[in-house]
């Protein structure tokens, strides 16, 4: 018998939780200051090359709930909205989350490197590493040719994809390491969380 999975975003808690929460920061953000005061953002977490390597490697996790402005907030979480659903549905909830933040820090990861060896600090926030280690795992499940990827949508995964590069093309200065270090990163956690379930 075939399992239906729905895709509603309703039914998928975890994806509805990340969304509330990168909501209440921007409001929090707003509050404290304005959500394009670089200097309210790095005193809530945001990813700053100096403070990361003098010891707040918190800022790795909390960076990926801030954004700089309304537009960069929208893009992640349509894109976040649109295909958070669906990974969760075929990962399940908790596989769901771990790719979700493990790509994301490792894309927070990739950035810093990247600053560093530019030697060009700035501060960086946004969920679209997240975002787009979920598409990392996406693509390891294609590749992979795993079950849950029976009766792929594409069209909901086209609406992501447009929002990401949107955000990716569409904003000056957009970190593009992180967004490459986040899809990496997602597709090598998907890799190894469902190559251990297969075992």
């Amino acid at each position: 018998m075939n399992k239906r999975t729905n895709d509603s975003i309703f039914a998928c808690p975890i994806t509805l939780a990340l969304l509330l929460a990168n909501l209440i920061c921007f409001a929090l953000e707003v509050y404290f200051g304005g959500s394009e005061d670089a200097e309210v953002l790095v005193a809530m977490g945001a990813c700053y090359a100096p403070l990361v390597t003098g010891g707040q490697f918190y800022r790795l996790f909390t960076c990926l709930f801030l954004h700089f402005g309304i537009t960069h907030l929208m893009n992640n979480m349509l894109s976040l909205g649109a295909v958070g659903s669906f990974v969760e549905n075929r990962l399940g909830h908790i596989r769901f989350l771990l790719v979700y933040l493990a790509g994301g820090i490792f894309g927070n990861v990739a950035s810093l490197a990247w600053d560093i060896f530019r030697a060009r600090y700035v501060v960086s926030a946004g969920a679209s590493g997240g975002v787009f280690a979920l598409f990392g795992g996406i693509t390891y499940m294609v590749i992979a040719r795993e079950p849950q990827m029976q009766g792929i949508r594409i069209g909901r995964l086209a609406i992501a994809l447009f929002f990401l590069l949107a955000g990716t093309f569409g904003e000056p200065d957009i970190d593009i390491a992180a967004h490459i270090g986040g899809f990496i990163g997602g597709f090598c956690c998907a890799g190894l969380l469902l190559f251990k379930l297969d075992r």
